[in-house]
């Protein structure tokens, strides 16, 4: 039994965002021993630019923001990801501040299945 047979018994796309790079996933609610559906959206938001300003990246989050109310239109789960492009001030964007709790934590190590 292939992957793809797999996964859609279970994953199917909700949608494909109009106006944001974003994908929405409907997971049925089997996969988490959940009593609603978990609905997953994956997203890219550029890095300001001089092709890329401010105000397209304030439309593209408000766009987004409107996609996650819609997702919670489905369900009560709503898990979003991706990458923002986000920084804070002039910090880095890149942090070891968790390490700790990742390498105390085996569980978050350990490779987990669900069948």
């Amino acid at each position: 039994m292939g992957m793809e047979s797999l996964c859609s018994d279970y994953v199917r796309v909700l949608k494909t965002s109009e106006n944001v790079q974003c994908i929405w996933l409907q997971c049925d609610k089997r996969m988490f021993g959940l009593e609603e559906d978990v609905i997953v959206g994956a997203t890219y938001i550029k890095p300001q630019s001089r092709d890329f300003p401010v105000r397209a990246i304030q439309t593209h989050f408000t766009d987004l923001f409107e996609d996650t109310l819609g997702a919670f239109q489905v369900s009560p789960n709503v898990v979003l990801c991706g990458d923002f492009n986000a920084h804070v001030g002039e910090l880095s964007e890149v942090s070891d501040a968790h390490t700790g709790f990742v390498l105390d934590c085996p569980e978050v190590l350990e490779t987990r299945r669900y069948v």
